[in-house]
Order: structure tokens, then C-alpha cells, then sequence
């Protein structure tokens, strides 16, 4: 039972942590837009106005991204509790802290679980 939670919690991670890249490079690639748009309308000689509803849209897609990488940290801490309730826990190496992509520890016993 224990094995099965650990690959369930290794499959959650990674596909955690590839919603988070993700969202990072949409943003990015937000962000590049926005700047294209600006710099193209300038280098053009074109009103400040030319792309300026498209840009509103694309800054409120932006802010959504923002919001929508807050709700995966906050998934992301929800789901380390939970890994912890299943008797899963992470480990560390070295000097200190472990990116999210640290590995996940060994299963805890059944008297862990219990006094945890």
C-alpha cells in the first residue's frame, strides 16, 4: 500500500511541477508579446492607441497567469500536508534546501503513520 502511495505522490510532483513550468512560460511568452507589440508600434511611428485594447486583454491574461501560479504554490503546499498525512515524506541532501523537485523519502512505517 505504501509503494502504490509513493508512486501516486511521485506522479502528483511531477505533474505539479510541470503545471508550474508551464504557467511560467506562458507568461513569458506574455511578457515577450507585450513587448513586441510596444517596441514594433514605436519603431513604426504608430499611436500609442494602435494594439492598445489588445494589449488590455493581453495584460488581464497575464494577471491571470500571476493568480494562476499563486494557486499552484498554494497547491503545491496543500499537497506537501497531504503527502505527509499519507506517511510520505520528503528528504534532503547537502547543504539545505531541496528544489521542488527534490525526491520523495522512503514510506514511513505503520507506527509513524500513527503517532504522526
Amino acid at each position: 500500500m505504501l509503494n502504490k502511495r509513493l508512486k501516486i505522490g511521485r506522479s502528483v510532483q511531477s505533474d505539479l511541477i510541470d503545471a508550474e513550468q508551464k504557467t511560467g512560460e506562458a507568461l513569458a511568452a506574455i511578457s515577450k508579446l507585450t513587448i513586441t507589440v510596444v517596441k514594433s508600434r514605436s519603431e513604426a511611428n504608430l499611436s500609442h492607441t494602435i494594439g492598445a485594447m489588445a494589449l488590455s486583454f493581453t495584460g488581464n491574461a497575464s494577471k491571470m497567469l500571476h493568480d494562476a501560479q499563486e494557486q499552484l504554490a498554494q497547491a503545491h503546499g496543500a499537497f506537501a500536508k497531504d503527502r505527509d498525512n499519507m506517511g510520505l515524506r520528503t528528504h534532503m541532501s547537502g547543504g539545505g534546501w531541496k528544489p521542488p523537485s527534490a525526491q520523495i523519502a522512503e514510506p514511513a512505517n505503520e507506527e509513524q503513520i500513527k503517532t504522526a
